[in-house]
C-alpha cells in the first residue's frame, strides 16, 4: 500500500509539473502571435533585405533517364531565416529555448517559394 502512495504521489509530482511548463509554452505562443502580422516581411526597415538559408536533403532518387536527361527526386526542403518579432526573454517563460510553428503557412509569415521545374511545371512551396 505504501508503494501504491508513493507511485501515486509521484505521478501527482510530475503531472503538476508537466502542466505548468505547458501553461508557460501557451503562453508564450499567445504572446508571441499577439499583434503579429504574417504578411510582414520580418524586417526593421522595409529597405532591408533578409537573409533566407534553403538546405536540400536528399531522400531518394526516384528515377533517372540520362538520355532525356531528366532525373526524379524525393528530398525535404528546409528555409531558416530570422524573424525578430518572433523573439522572447526565455527567463519569463521558464527557460524555453524554442519553439514550433506546426502550421507555420497560418500563423507566421513564410518566404514565397517558387520551385522551377522546367520538364514539368512551375511549383509553388
Amino acid at each position: 500500500m505504501r508503494g501504491y502512495i508513493v507511485l501515486h504521489l509521484i505521478w501527482v509530482w510530475h503531472y503538476a509539473f508537466a502542466s505548468c511548463g505547458v501553461l508557460h509554452i501557451r503562453e508564450l505562443y499567445r504572446d508571441l502571435l499577439n499583434n503579429y502580422n504574417k504578411l510582414v516581411r520580418p524586417v526593421r526597415n522595409p529597405k532591408d533585405s533578409l537573409k533566407v538559408e534553403m538546405k536540400v536533403f536528399l531522400q531518394q532518387i526516384v528515377g533517372l533517364d540520362g538520355k532525356n536527361q531528366i532525373i526524379e527526386l524525393n528530398a525535404w526542403l528546409k528555409f531558416i531565416w530570422i524573424d525578430y518579432r518572433l523573439a522572447w526573454d526565455r527567463l519569463k517563460y521558464e527557460n524555453v529555448t524554442s519553439v514550433r510553428f506546426a502550421g507555420g503557412e497560418n500563423q507566421i509569415w513564410r518566404p514565397d517559394v517558387l520551385l522551377y521545374n522546367r520538364y514539368f511545371c512551375l511549383c509553388k512551396l
